[in-house]
């Protein structure tokens, strides 16, 4: 019982600190998109894998603290054995 009472206040304090280290509001929320940007001069670059072989990567820049440019593109069938 007092393994898990320590483990869960571990947990807690991990969770909490987490999000106060953040530098910048999230860009999405699971797949959906937000309203937060980049700062200035960072970048993200991030992968997407779908069902059937399918990969979607994605690159986002932030041109200045308010104004975030990114690019991605979808391909089918990139991964696997199927024609």
């Amino acid at each position: 019982m007092k393994t898990r009472i320590t483990g869960f206040i571990i947990l807690v304090i991990t969770v909490i600190s987490a999000q106060s280290e953040h530098p910048y509001p999230p860009l999405n929320l699971v797949s959906i998109p937000t309203a937060g940007t980049l700062p200035r001069g960072s970048y993200t670059i991030e992968i997407l894998l779908q069902k059937k072989g399918g990969i979607v990567p994605r690159l986002a820049v932030g041109l200045t603290d308010n104004f975030t440019i990114g690019m991605s593109y979808g391909i089918k069938d990139f991964i696997g054995s199927s024609k």
